[in-house]
């Protein structure tokens, strides 16, 4: 069976992102590479337990960040909380939380310095 190697998310400053990813979710940032011809940047981002994200840059890309949410799995309800606290202290908007979901989970949601959806949610209790 096919495992998932990595998700691609489109931004428009690749170096920010790569630095709010590393400085609020402890992402390893890899090298940038860069295609002369297209135009096209990236860097991958790599995260505890394997999950990988490859942030793209494109000229003239038009994307709207918020049509679909990533969600970072945390060991517990205080790193939900310091999740939650440290995006306030950087100004970024918390959508939702921190709260229990219906289905039994601990989440915040809040969005990225260019609109990204992102949760941190713990296991259930």
């Amino acid at each position: 069976m096919p495992s998932l190697f990595h998700v691609g998310v489109e931004v428009r400053d690749l170096e920010a992102m790569a630095d709010f990813f590393a400085e609020l979710l402890r992402a390893r940032k890899g090298e940038r590479y860069e295609n002369r011809r297209s135009g096209l940047r990236t860097i991958f981002l790599d995260f505890d337990g394997g999950t990988r994200i490859e942030l793209l840059c494109r000229p003239e890309a038009s994307f709207d960040p918020s049509s679909f949410h990533l969600s970072f799995l945390v060991q517990g309800r205080e790193e939900v909380d310091s999740l939650a606290e440290r995006a306030r202290r950087r100004g970024l908007p918390v959508v939702s939380g921190p709260r229990v979901t219906g289905d039994g989970y601990y989440e915040v949601l809040f969005r990225s310095p260019e609109g990204h959806s992102i949760e941190a949610t713990s296991v259930k209790a």
